[in-house]
């Protein structure tokens, strides 16, 4: 660092020892203390940036921000938990921290490759305030874990945590209900799908696998923090298409990087597909050097159909028969009475000559709903 460049607040902050920052910092305006945590994050000095996030929750007038930096520095929100949660008693959040409940929800699922089990406590000292997330933010919150955590193991133990702090709702309306566990499933089979697409280890990182991943140059997006634009070989064959799952490893260090920072590993899904070229959502920020280091990327599969899936369960969870005339039927919540006679005796004459899968779509008739398939032929 050059630090002629710097004024002179900020080397007044880091030129001197940690234990100095409880007089330093308490004389330093909101905007100061917003300058100085981002040249913190953006240098990856983390203690530091542990110790200016502490000042800023203790400002009312920061809150409002703590997103900001939530997103930068996911594991700052154990900061947030120690800090929100030390005069409570039980798992529900003081209602100034209730309403970033969706931040801190997110920064827990992309901390969990960094923090591994702790992810879990966290849920855990928080699973009474689950219950206030809307269905869409907790399938959202699904939907991330599915994509991001890349251990299969952590991954699934931290949807069933979420899942079972939530489960007051499958009782108080069978439509919810339905929607819980059918969401839950779908993240799960999505979970699965990545592992065995992408196999990574307990610690997350990709193992050794039969096609080699591709070397690319990823560079930032203008107005989107969590879109970047992947350059790939165009002779390169690689089988990648929208709505492809992606991780991006940094292969090569930043130039003049002589720290030991462990390479990073970013999940997106790819929203366009040009020649050469791919835009990707991450769910993860990439980090300030992200365009100087040379990354491989692996495909972990196509989210197409589970994106689908999920939403199509949302939809039917919050619309109800506007999404679907058969909603009640499908979710349990309506009995019907619907019992018509079945065109012929069961057991009686004509019957004889179906098969048994015939048989069986015939008596269907008397359910409340049934489907059936007939192929070409049958």
């Amino acid at each position: 660092m050059d630090w002629s460049t710097v004024e002179e607040f900020i080397k007044d902050v880091f030129y001197g020892p940690l234990s100095g920052l409880p007089t330093i910092l308490p004389e330093l305006d909101d905007s100061k203390l917003r300058i100085v945590i981002d040249f913190s994050i953006h240098h990856h000095a983390d203690q530091f940036t542990f110790a200016l996030f502490q000042e800023i929750l203790s400002r009312d007038t920061l809150l409002d921000s703590i997103g900001v930096w939530l997103e930068k520095v996911p594991v700052l929100v154990y900061s947030l938990l120690k800090y929100a949660l030390r005069d409570v008693e039980g798992t529900l959040l003081p209602p100034s921290f209730l309403l970033r409940l969706g931040i801190i929800c997110q920064s827990i699922i992309r901390s969990a490759n960094q923090v591994g089990i702790t992810s879990l406590v966290a849920f855990e000292k928080i699973s009474s305030s689950l219950s206030h997330l809307t269905l869409k933010t907790y399938f959202d919150l699904l939907w991330m874990a599915a994509m991001s955590i890349r251990s299969l193991e952590l991954c699934r133990e931290v949807m069933v945590v979420m899942s079972d702090s939530r489960a007051i709702h499958d009782n108080n309306s069978p439509m919810l209900g339905y929607a819980h566990k059918h969401g839950l499933a779908i993240a799960c089979d999505r979970a699965e799908e990545a592992a065995d697409a992408c196999p990574c280890d307990d610690f997350g990182k990709p193992t050794k696998r039969g096609k080699a991943p591709a070397s690319v140059a990823v560079f930032f997006d203008k107005e989107e923090t969590f879109v970047v634009h992947v350059h790939i070989r165009v002779d390169r064959e690689f089988p990648v298409r929208l709505g492809s799952h992606v991780r991006l490893r940094a292969s090569l260090a930043a130039e003049n990087d002589n720290t030991d920072l462990e390479r990073i590993i970013m999940d997106g899904v790819v929203t366009q597909s040009g020649r050469g070229q791919l835009r990707v959502e991450l769910f993860h920020a990439p980090p300030p050097e992200t365009e100087d280091m040379g990354w491989l990327m692996y495909v972990a599969g196509s989210t197409t159909t589970s994106r689908a899936m999920m939403d199509a369960v949302l939809k039917l969870a919050t619309e109800g028969n506007e999404a679907c005339g058969l909603c009640g039927i499908i979710t349990g919540a309506e009995v019907s009475d619907f019992a018509p006679e079945l065109p012929v005796d069961d057991n009686g004459e004509g019957m004889e000559t179906f098969n048994e899968s015939q048989r069986d779509a015939i008596r269907s008739i008397s359910s409340p709903m049934s489907l059936i398939w007939g192929p070409p032929g049958r």
